[in-house]
C-alpha cells in the first residue's frame, strides 16, 4: 500500500493519544511498526498483528499479559503460580512447570525471552506492544509456532524531559512509576532512567484461621538506558533492567471436581473449598522472582543498507513454596511443594537489510545464537515423608540462519519469500530420589542428549488493489524444538511442526474512516505439543496429528470527530486428527489409553470476540482537556482446557465487560480510571488435573477491579 498515514483504533489496532487538548479520535495517526524487523507502516504489514501504543497501554490499565486478551480475541491467557501459559489462535503449550518452550514467543527489544515467567517483566516505560497472530517461521523462528509477543521499550530523547504517575485499586493495591530522560552530550548521548513500584494485597481468601490473603505481590523495578551516536549512521543503544516480586500465587481457588476414587488419594470431607477465588492454606506460599537483564543494539546505516547487532543476557531466578493440599485440619495435611529454578541466557543476533535494483528488492539476512543454562530442584514433603525429589540441569545452544525478500514485480504486486535454518543441541542432567510417588525407574542420574534440526521456509504474494486495500496470501512453516520432560525418567517429547496457510486483507475506506482487516487460516500439524499429568508428574507429550482452520475479522469506524466503534471476532474449529491417551487422573496409572481423535483443542474456543464504543468530548473550562470514555464487552464461547473433553474440563461461555475513563489536567497532565470486569464474571483460566490429591483445580480470571491513577510531565 502506498499510502502510510492510517486511523487505528480500539481493541484492534487502536492509538489513543493521552495529551489532552488534541482531538484523539479524528487524528490520523502514522503508525509505525517493526514486526519485519524493518520499520513499516502497520495497515501495508502483510501479517495479521495488533499494535497497542504507550498512550493505550496506559489508558486501558493494560498491566500485564493477562490484560492483553481483552483486546486479542483469538489470544486465551492462563496461570499457574505466576506461570503464563498463552495462547493464539488455539496455539499454544498450557505447562505449569515451565521445563518446556511455549507456543508463543515473547521477546523485548529484539532479545527472546527464554523463559514465560520473564514476560511479565516487560510492560512498563513501553513505546509499543506488537502481538504477531500466527507462526513467525521465518525471521523469529524458535518457539513462535502460535505467534510473537514484541515489547518496545521508549528510548532516550533529544530534549530533557521527566514525568511521573501514582495510583490506587482495589485490593488495597498502591502504584508509582516515573521516569527522566534527556542528552548528556548533545546530540551525541543521550540517557532515560525509570523506576516503577506496586503493592497488592491480593484477592483470593485464605480461610484457614484468617490467615492473609493470597495473590499479594510486592513489585518493583527499574530500568537504565543510554543511547550514543559518536558518527553519522551509528546508533548504539545499552540498557539493564532489574524486576523482583515477592508475595504468593493462588493455585486452586476452586475445586470444581472431587475424584473419589482417584490414584490411592481419597480426599477428607471439607478439604476443599469450592468457591471462587479461596482457598484453604494452612502456611503462607512464597513466590518470589527476580531478573537482571542487559540489551545492547547497535544499528549502522550506509547508503540505504543497515546493520544490525543485538546481544542480550538474561538472569532469571524463581523461588516457589506452595501448599499444595489444600487440607488444613483434615487427615491428609501437610503436602508442600517448594522448587527454585534459574536461567542464564545470552543471545546474539546480526542482520542486515536494505533494498536493491531501485528497491523493487527488499530484503534481509541474519543469523542468531542463543545459549540457556538452567537449573531447578524440586520436592514435596508430606509430613515429613519425601513424595519426589528432583534436580535437573539443561544447557540449550542454538544456532540459525534466516532470509526474508519481497520483490516487486509491478508497483502493485509483489512477491514474498524467505526461509530459516535451525540447529539445536539440548544436554540434560537429572537426579531423583526414591519414596512416595517416585517412580522407581527414575530414582538416581541421568544425562539426556538431543539434537533438533529444521528448515522452515516461506512464500507469498501481495496485492495493492487500491492505494488502501492489500491483498495478500502466503503458506510459512513454523517449529518448536523438542526437549526433555526431567521429572518423568528423562522421558523426551518431539519437535513441534506447523504448515500454515493464510491469506488476507487490510483495507481503509470511506476517506480512512472505516479500517477492515480480515484474515482466513488453516494449520496442519505434526507432533503437536500437549501437557499431561502423568505419573505424578507434569509432562509434555505429542500429538501426532492436529489441524485448525479459522477466520477473524477487526474493523474501526470513526464515526465522527468525537464517536467511534471497533472490534474483533475470530472463529476456531480445532481438533486432534490422530492422538491417544491415558487420563490418568480418572483412572491412576495404568489407566486404559483413550482415542482422542476428533476431540477439540484446548484453549481453542469457537467464537471469541470484543467491541468496544470510544467518546471524547470537549470540556468548557480551559484547564480540563478532552473527556475520554470507552466501554467494551468481551465473549468467548465455550471450551475445553484439558484434552479429554470431559464436561468438567469445560469453560462455560462467558462475557464481561470493561469501562476506561481519563481528563486532561493542565497541559500535562492526566487523570485515568477504569473499572475491570465490571459484570463480575467468574471464568477459569486454567484447570489442572492433580493425580497426587485426587482433585482438579481451576484458577479463574481476575475478579471486578478498579483502579485510579494521576500523571504528569515536567
Amino acid at each position: 500500500m502506498k499510502k502510510t498515514k492510517y486511523l487505528l483504533m480500539g481493541g484492534t489496532v487502536l492509538s489513543l493519544g493521552m495529551v489532552a487538548p488534541s482531538s484523539v479520535f479524528a487524528q490520523i495517526d502514522e503508525i509505525v511498526v517493526t514486526a519485519t524487523k524493518r520499520e513499516t507502516a502497520i495497515q501495508s504489514t502483510a501479517i495479521a498483528m495488533n499494535a497497542f501504543q504507550g498512550e493505550e497501554l496506559a489508558f486501558k490499565a493494560l498491566n500485564n499479559v493477562q490484560d492483553l486478551q481483552f483486546q486479542v480475541p483469538s489470544l486465551i491467557y492462563g496461570e499457574v503460580l505466576g506461570n503464563p501459559q498463552i495462547s493464539i489462535r488455539g496455539v499454544g503449550l498450557p505447562l505449569t512447570t515451565g521445563d518446556a518452550e511455549q507456543g508463543v514467543a515473547s521477546h523485548i527489544d529484539g532479545v527472546y525471552l527464554s523463559r514465560p515467567t520473564l514476560s511479565n517483566v516487560a510492560l512498563g516505560d513501553l513505546e509499543r506492544v506488537e502481538v504477531l497472530r500466527g507462526p513467525q517461521g521465518t525471521l523469529y523462528g524458535r518457539s513462535s509456532t502460535g505467534g510473537t509477543i514484541n515489547y518496545i521499550s521508549k528510548k532516550p530523547t533529544e530534549d530533557l524531559t521527566a514525568g511521573a504517575s501514582v495510583g490506587v485499586g482495589s485490593y488495597g493495591t498502591f502504584k508509582g512509576n516515573g521516569f527522566v530522560s534527556g542528552p548528556v552530550i548533545e546530540d551525541q548521548l543521550l540517557f532515560r532512567i525509570y523506576g516503577t513500584a506496586k503493592a497488592d494485597n491480593g484477592y483470593t481468601d485464605n480461610l484457614f484461621d484468617g490467615a492473609d490473603d493470597l495473590n499479594e505481590r510486592d513489585e518493583f523495578g527499574g530500568r537504565v538506558a543510554v543511547r550514543a551516536m559518536p558518527t553519522d549512521g551509528l546508533t548504539i543503544d545499552v540498557q539493564g533492567l532489574y524486576y523482583e516480586d515477592e508475595g504468593s500465587y493462588a493455585n486452586a481457588e476452586a475445586t470444581r471436581t472431587i475424584i473419589d476414587n482417584g490414584p490411592g488419594i481419597t480426599p477428607q470431607p471439607g478439604q476443599f473449598d469450592p468457591a471462587p477465588f479461596s482457598e484453604i492454606h494452612d502456611f503462607q506460599d512464597t513466590a518470589d522472582r527476580s531478573t537482571f537483564g542487559v540489551t545492547a543494539t547497535a544499528e549502522w546505516i550506509v547508503n540505504d543498507i543497515t546493520l544490525r547487532s543485538i546481544t542480550g543476557y538474561y538472569d532469571h531466578v524463581r523461588n516457589l513454596n506452595h501448599d499444595f493440599d489444600h487440607a488444613a485440619g483434615t487427615g491428609f495435611d501437610g503436602l508442600s511443594v517448594a522448587r527454585r529454578d534459574r536461567s542464564d541466557t545470552i543471545t546474539q543476533e546480526i542482520n542486515l537489510s536494505g533494498g536493491s535494483f531501485s528497491d523493487r528488492i527488499d530484503w534481509i539476512l541474519g543469523g542468531f545464537y542463543l545459549h540457556d543454562e538452567s537449573r531447578a530442584k524440586s520436592f514435596a514433603d508430606p509430613v515429613g515423608g519425601a513424595f519426589f525429589d528432583y534436580a535437573r540441569t539443561q544447557t540449550i545452544n542454538s544456532y540459525a540462519l534466516f532470509g526474508d525478500v519481497t520483490l516487486s514485480i509491478t508497483d502493485s504486486l509483489r512477491l514474498v519469500g524467505g526461509a530459516r535454518a535451525s540447529w539445536e543441541d539440548q544436554e540434560g542432567r537429572s537426579f531423583a530420589t526414591a519414596g512416595g510417588f517416585t517412580n522407581p525407574a527414575c530414582v538416581g542420574g541421568g544425562v539426556y542428549e538431543e539434537e533438533f534440526n529444521q528448515v522452515t521456509p516461506k512464500g507469498g504474494i501481495e496485492i495493492d488493489a487500491t492505494d488502501n486495500v492489500l491483498l495478500y496470501g502466503q503458506y510459512q512453516k513454523g517449529h518448536k524444538p523438542g526437549g526433555l520432560n526431567v521429572n518423568n525418567c528423562l522421558n523426551t517429547y518431539d519437535e513441534e511442526i506447523i504448515d500454515a496457510f493464510e491469506g488476507g486483507i487490510k483495507a481503509q475506506l470511506f476517506g480512512d474512516r472505516l479500517t477492515v482487516n480480515a484474515a482466513g487460516f488453516h494449520y496442519d500439524y505434526e507432533n503437536l505439543q500437549t501437557f499431561i499429568v502423568s505419573n505424578f508428574a507434569a509432562i509434555v507429550e505429542n500429538a501426532p496429528k492436529a489441524k485448525i482452520t479459522g477466520a477473524e475479522i477487526e474493523l474501526t469506524a470513526n464515526l465522527n470527530d468525537m464517536f467511534s466503534v471497533d472490534g474483533g471476532a475470530t472463529w476456531l474449529d480445532g481438533e486432534y486428527d490422530e492422538f491417544s491417551s491415558e487420563d490418568q487422573f480418572l483412572f491412576g496409572p495404568g489407566a486404559p489409553t483413550e482415542d482422542l481423535s476428533g476431540n477439540k483443542l484446548t484453549r481453542a474456543p469457537e467464537w471469541s470476540a470484543v467491541m468496544g464504543v470510544n467518546l471524547e468530548v470537549p470540556t468548557p473550562i480551559d484547564f480540563f482537556g478532552n473527556v475520554q470514555l470507552r466501554g467494551e464487552v468481551v465473549y468467548s464461547s465455550s471450551y475445553f482446557l484439558r484434552r479429554f473433553n470431559r464436561e468438567f474440563d469445560r469453560q462455560a461461555a462467558y462475557a464481561l465487560g470493561n469501562i476506561y475513563a481519563s481528563i486532561g489536567l493542565g497541559e500535562k497532565s492526566q487523570l485515568r480510571a477504569f473499572v475491570k470486569n465490571v459484570t463480575e464474571t467468574e471464568y477459569v483460566i486454567t484447570l489442572f488435573d492433580n493425580t497426587s490429591n485426587g482433585q482438579i483445580n481451576s484458577q479463574f480470571g481476575r475478579p471486578r477491579e478498579w483502579g485510579l491513577e494521576i500523571s504528569t510531565g515536567f
